[in-house]
This record gives C-alpha cells, structure tokens and sequence, in this order.
C-alpha cells in the first residue's frame, strides 16, 4: 500500500510540472553553447510545501522532496533566522510571497 502511495504522490509532482509544459509556462531558449534548454519562469508567490518542495526536487517522492527542502532550510541558519523573523512555522504549510522570496535568495531558483 505505501508503494503504491508514493508513486501516486510522484506522479502527482510529474502530472504539474507536465500541465505547466501544456499550458505555455515554459519557455524555451538557447544557452551559450547553442544547446536549447527548456525553463519555468519562476514568480514569487505564496506556495504550499509540497509545491515548492517538488519544484527543488522534481525527480524524487513528495516525502522526499519535502525532507530534502527541509534540510536545506535547517541547514542554512540565516536562511533559518530569516524564515523565523517572518514568522515561519515548520508546520504551516503555505509560505508566504516573502519567505519564498527568502529562501529564493538563500537556495536560488528551482
């Protein structure tokens, strides 16, 4: 049962990002050996955990993304001070625009 709750929970992460392709979110241009990469432009914006956890992480389980993000977040202890002058709680599970943009600037862009 949990094998089949963690594939589900992968597909799930696969099913957005593929929704986003369909929809025009990404945008496609030439790096600078000429070889075509394709990018999501990334807003800053409130996002749940699980929806910032999986943009880090695309290829890994919703759980795993999640621990990943997490300890990267506690790792960082001015990232960590940051995130707890805006009153972040590691229960919440929506950042708000302003700690997204904080941890934006401390990990850089998914």
């Amino acid at each position: 049962m949990v094998l089949i709750n963690y594939n589900y929970q992968a597909f799930y992460c696969l099913e957005n990002l593929f929704k986003r392709a369909k929809n025009g979110k990404f945008t496609v241009r030439k790096s600078r050996n000429s070889m075509i990469k394709t990018e999501e432009e990334f807003k800053i914006r409130a996002y749940t955990k699980v929806e910032l956890a999986c943009l880090y992480n695309p290829h890994m389980t919703i759980p795993g993304a999640l621990r990943i993000l997490a300890r990267w977040i506690a790792g960082n202890s001015q990232l960590t001070a940051e995130l707890c002058a805006l009153e972040y709680n590691h229960r919440n599970r929506i950042y708000t625009p302003r700690q997204v943009k904080a941890i934006v600037d401390y990990l850089g862009e998914p």
